[in-house]
């Protein structure tokens, strides 16, 4: 039957001339949340919807705003934390990517597409349908030029779609195992994940960590080993990192791998006991290969007082236990609790050359605070870097660091870092029975005034005031801030 009518909604004017089924009218009018009403038409005349492009999007807003409310109950769950969806949640939200995935107009770049693409990275848990889905829409082709780009909002920086989408699929491919995925879909996520690469920032560490874990599968621990050293240079207190660095210098550097094992024990003390079990059992076969078998009977015996609470102690736990080298030292007290070490950890940790600036002099502490970026900074002490405290809040230093622990400090008053501190003018604004306060500046931000500068203050509401403020992390806001480093009175 043939409809001919004009349809207006949210200023367009849509002039529908041609053979449309009873109820298309209907259907068009529906808002985006009416998905089991929109439903029933699409059933009824499911080639048409797929093949006309007004349809087609009308459909798939209507799916996305559905996909949408099923995310945010995914991420609401308790299981989300156990990496796994909900059976009930899976099959709905498969039924919406199927339905997506046939709608071939809209895999295009497209503001419904990204969006589409984004709700799929929310659900953050590896799922392997949800990496078949970013295969068939052809994930990365189709993402626009301000996809690639960081989004800000409110002045806060977030990473850009791409970004997400590579880390989305980066973390299913490392965490899935090998048989979930057909053998295409890895090659491609595998790919996919490799040639955007270069275009994310140095910061995208966990994505560099998930793509080392999948060559690693792969025993290609050459290529693993470069993209793990930025990752555990800003957490090397990580157990499971330094993990994959000891796999990723097997076979062919046992003596890295050694110390980079002995870097997981210590700061595993806190971990569950089946990771203390893993790591000691790794080190006794390590050790036990070098034919070092007093150091690697030690590790046995601690792995052993680990069994009762170890659910599956592995066929390799076993294998160790019965060897007749381990069988003469069982009972023996007298072995090494640690191996000799031949390379030190800082050989995997270089020390690294960054700019700071002087926040705070801390006297009773004997050290001085030096801010790194908004959400970081570390200390100098005053037994090692005397003449530190002689240096002004707001000074520039050259530091050579190493596990935040400063090796080299030289002063560059001569330098600025406008992104860290800077100076500002306007009115000192105290705040009632608080021990802090704020300065409205002269272009009309707040700069927060900590309690042990407001403290040595003694000036009026909306008293003229200058300073230096530096960059720091506002708690209550969740986003960068300024804060007062030093204040003066304007005559």
């Amino acid at each position: 039957m043939e409809e001919k009518y004009t349809f207006i909604e949210k200023n367009r004017v849509i002039i529908l001339i041609g053979d449309f089924p009873p109820g298309t009218k209907e259907f068009l009018e529906l808002s985006h949340d009416q998905y089991e009403q929109a439903r029933s038409f699409v059933e009824q005349h499911r080639a048409l919807v797929q093949q006309d492009d007004l349809l087609a999007r009308e459909w798939g807003w209507k799916l996305y705003y559905r996909l949408k409310q099923y995310v945010e109950k995914v991420r609401t769950r308790r299981s989300v934390q156990q990496h796994r969806i909900p059976s009930g949640l899976a099959r709905k939200i498969e039924e919406l990517l199927r339905e997506y995935e046939a709608l071939r107009l809209l895999h295009r770049q497209d503001l419904l597409h990204s969006l589409m693409l984004v709700q799929v990275c929310r659900l953050s848990v590896p799922w392997a349908r949800a990496l078949v889905f970013c295969y068939r829409v052809r994930a990365f082709d189709t993402l626009r030029p301000e996809d690639r780009e960081p989004y800000v909002q409110e002045g806060r920086s977030f990473p850009s779609l791409e970004q997400r989408l590579v880390q989305f699929v980066a973390k299913a491919l490392a965490k899935l195992p090998p048989h979930a995925l057909a053998p295409q879909v890895s090659r491609w996520a595998l790919h996919q994940v490799q040639a955007a690469l270069p275009r994310l920032p140095e910061d995208a560490l966990w994505v560099r960590y998930y793509l080392a874990c999948v060559l690693l599968r792969q025993r290609r621990t050459a290529e693993a080993r470069p993209l793990l050293l930025p990752v555990l240079a800003q957490h090397p207190k990580k157990s499971w990192i330094w993990e994959k660095v000891a796999q990723a210098h097997l076979p062919d550097h046992p003596s890295h791998a050694l110390t980079a094992w002995v870097q997981a024990l210590r700061c595993a003390h806190n971990e569950h006991p089946t990771v203390r079990f893993r790591i000691h059992v790794a080190l006794a076969h390590l050790l036990a290969q070098q034919q070092r078998y007093d150091e690697a009977a030690a590790q046995l015996q601690a792995a052993q007082k680990l069994v009762p609470e170890v659910s599956r102690p592995g066929g390799l736990y076993h294998q160790l236990c019965r060897q007749r080298w381990f069988q003469e030292r069982a009972h023996r007290s007298d072995l090494p609790s640690e191996p000799t070490l031949q390379i030190g950890q800082d050989c995997f940790l270089p020390a690294q050359e960054q700019m700071g600036v002087v926040v705070w002099h801390r006297s009773e502490k004997a050290h001085t605070i030096i801010r790194l970026s908004p959400t970081r900074v570390c200390r100098a002490g005053h037994q090692d870097f005397p003449e530190i405290t002689s240096l002004e809040p707001g000074t520039v230093v050259r530091l050579k660091i190493l596990e935040n622990k400063v090796l080299e400090l030289e002063p560059r008053p001569e330098a600025t870092l406008p992104e860290l501190v800077r100076p500002f003018q306007g009115r000192y604004q105290p705040v009632r029975k608080q021990p802090f306060a704020f300065v409205r500046t002269d272009t009309g931000e707040r700069i927060f005034v900590p309690p042990r500068i407001a403290s040595q203050l003694k000036l009026s509401r909306n008293a003229r005031v200058q300073g230096l403020a530096e960059r720091t992390l506002d708690l209550k806001k969740n986003r960068p801030g300024w804060s007062a480093l030093t204040i003066v009175p304007l005559s």
